[in-house]
């Protein structure tokens, strides 16, 4: 009697654990259909069916997808934080527009418009949001530097003012 009183046990398990499954998949079935009836307008759904997502030119808000305004010089970045767009290089953003980036003559754009979006040539430096000629003297040449005159001295000179002026080597020395 024990012995069948252990298989009714089993087959009962094995019931319950059947119903449980199938109870377990229709209750998913129902969520993923209240989750179909809930998609916005000009939406999709993410990969895992976690939630969804705006389609490209439309941004999140509240529960809804709303096009993006995409002001004259722009273009769509597809992202869903900012606003959805980015100005075209030589412009830059100012209250919801793309405003061209003014540079004064002998300066170029940078390819990042954080800052000021252009920067001067090389042989002239910024004064004053222009962009004016480094007068290299004779026996010297354009650098590096961001500050100084913009100019060092040959090999075998020194600066003197705005001039390089040659070093008086005496008999049996060198330069170092």
């Amino acid at each position: 009697m024990s012995g069948l009183t252990q298989i009714h046990k089993k087959i009962f398990l094995f019931f319950s654990l059947a119903l449980f499954c199938i109870i377990s998949l229709s209750q998913q079935k129902l969520m993923a259909q209240d989750l179909v009836g809930s998609l916005p307008e000009n939406a999709t759904r993410d990969a895992y069916g976690s939630g969804w997502h705006c389609l490209a030119g439309f941004q999140k808000f509240d529960d809804k997808c709303e096009a993006i305004q995409l002001p004259e010089h722009a273009y769509l970045t597809n992202s869903s934080y900012n606003l959805g767009w980015e100005c075209i290089h030589g412009y830059r953003e100012q209250d919801g527009n793309c405003i061209a980036i003014r540079k004064p003559e002998h300066a170029h754009l940078e390819a990042s418009v954080y800052g000021k979006g252009w920067s001067c040539d090389r042989g002239y430096r910024e004064i004053k949001e222009q962009c004016v000629k480094i007068n290299v003297p004779e026996n010297g040449y354009l650098d590096q530097n961001t500050y100084g005159s913009g100019w060092t001295c040959d090999r075998g000179y020194r600066p003197e003012g705005n001039t390089c002026r040659k070093i008086q080597v005496p008999e049996n020395g060198y330069l170092s």
